[in-house]
């Protein structure tokens, strides 16, 4: 099977990059450490009209009409610049809304004209997301959100944000605000009882992130061992450093390779 990138998903790589590394220097946003939020809504509306967060979903249903090795893609650089938002919630509640037939309110989430959250159990086992949600959750990016994406195990429903008593989280991202909301029996916007596809696509997009963050790591190291010098030469000469970045590099790799398989 070839993993490597077809010339349109190189192009789509590109465009992402050029984008993350225009517009998301992590020096600027480390002016946001702390803030409740750290979304920027004309970049926020930007990222929607290239289409990025439906570029996994089915033309029919509003979106861009790729795959999910497409989004994986995306995401896999989204990790790489360790870029702050909401992607992952706006990529999958786009999807839950427009499968369930909420295309008013996929749409919303399409044009990036509302923010959405994201909220798992914390520590609540008889939490719910149905028809109606309930439960004690840990939500992230909950600043600025208008909407909620509630997962509790198979099941999956979109609530409205300020249905949520929220008070902050301490994040160790300091870019990724968090917070522990409670709702009860709240009506969903919409929702679906067997969200296994969608649990399974968040599990997919989630390690390409992190394989980006793997591969980002191994190649700053590997530029700090050309650039830091000891005894008049720089420390990547040294034999015992040289094998440290291989092994990043190498484990990094094989992260990607396993995530575009996957997908």
């Amino acid at each position: 099977m070839d993993l490597l990138p077809t010339e349109e998903q190189d192009e789509i790589i590109n465009t992402v990059r050029s984008q993350l590394e225009r517009n998301f220097d992590l020096h600027a946003l480390a002016e946001l450490d702390g803030a409740n939020s750290v979304v920027d809504s004309a970049l926020w509306k930007q990222c929607a009209e290239l289409g990025w967060f439906g570029l996994g979903l089915p033309e029919a249903l509003g979106g861009v009409g790729y795959t999910l090795a497409e989004e994986a893609l995306l995401f896999a650089e989204i990790g790489t610049h360790a870029a702050p938002g909401p992607f992952l919630a706006t990529v999958l509640a786009a999807r839950l809304a427009a499968m369930v037939g909420a295309t008013e309110l996929a749409a919303q989430i399409l044009s990036g004209t509302q923010l959405v959250a994201l909220a798992e159990p914390h520590g609540d086992t008889a939490a719910v997301a149905g028809a109606t949600v309930s439960g004690t959750f840990r939500v992230t990016d909950f600043g600025g959100a208008d909407l909620v994406l509630v997962l509790v195990g198979a099941s999956a429903a979109i609530v409205a944000a300020a249905d949520l008593v929220a008070e902050p989280l301490a994040s160790l991202d300091r870019l990724v605000p968090t917070a522990i909301g409670t709702v009860s029996q709240v009506p969903a916007l919409c929702y679906q009882d067997d969200a296994s596809g969608l649990q399974l696509r968040a599990t997919v997009l989630i390690a390409a992130e992190l394989a980006g963050i793997a591969t980002a790591t191994a190649q700053q190291s590997t530029q700090y061992a050309k650039d830091r010098e000891q005894f008049g030469t720089p420390i990547g000469s040294f034999q015992a450093v040289k094998h440290r970045c291989a092994d990043m590099a190498v484990r990094a790799d094989a992260a990607n390779s396993l995530v575009r398989y996957s997908a």
